[in-house]
């Protein structure tokens, strides 16, 4: 999958991303592409015929070289297998209960106004380090909603978190985004509730 697309919720991603930004869940990088060092070359080309080594220094030449060659392509090999991301089944990070980890157990999210049909939305649970960044949206409207809609804002209801976004976000078509982002405090664990107008 190298387009980005989270294997687990099917949310779009930046090209190369390691980590969904909707749910958390870990993206596998593509395969390397083939290594081609050994295509057609000089090498391949006969040997002259030598009167007094018989071409026996050369040949030994070549055997270094396509050793060399072969250490390089298995070293490659064993660099990107050791910094491939492990796949999880998870679409949450792993509870942390360290002094400086904020672990978000629930995120309930209230829409008084059932703004863009996201009333039914369960966006699940997370755990980062404190004081991160974390990234969050939907797309609108929400499983079917009527167009057009709008949403004028999300707020945290809950101390220590704030939101920050481009909004309102007026949706005239189907499968609009609405990225946001929320602050974490110094340190957290428990329900994060949200309001969507």
């Amino acid at each position: 999958m190298d387009d980005g697309t989270c294997p687990h919720c099917g949310g779009p991603n930046p090209i190369g991303a390691v980590q969904c930004q909707w749910c958390a869940g870990a993206i596998p990088l593509p395969p390397p592409p083939p290594l081609n060092f050994l295509g057609p070359s000089a090498l391949d080309e006969p040997l002259p015929e030598s009167e007094d080594s018989e071409g026996s220094g050369f040949s030994t030449l070549r055997i270094v070289f396509a050793v060399i060659l072969l250490v390089f392509f298995l070293g490659a090999i064993a660099f990107s297998a050791s910094n491939q991301p492990s796949s999880s089944t998870s679409t949450t990070y792993p509870i942390n209960n360290g002094p400086d980890t904020v672990n978000v157990t629930q995120v309930v999210v209230n829409v008084p106004t059932n703004a863009c049909n996201l009333k039914g939305i369960t966006p699940g649970a997370f755990s980062v380090p404190a004081g991160t960044i974390y990234p969050m949206g939907w797309w609108l409207p929400w499983a079917g909603g009527a167009l057009p809609c709008s949403v004028t804002s999300v707020i945290s209801d809950t101390s220590g978190f704030s939101v920050a976004g481009g909004f309102p976000v007026n949706v005239t078509s189907g499968q609009t985004l609405l990225l946001f982002t929320i602050s974490t405090p110094a340190s957290y664990s428990g329900v994060l509730t949200l309001t969507v107008l």
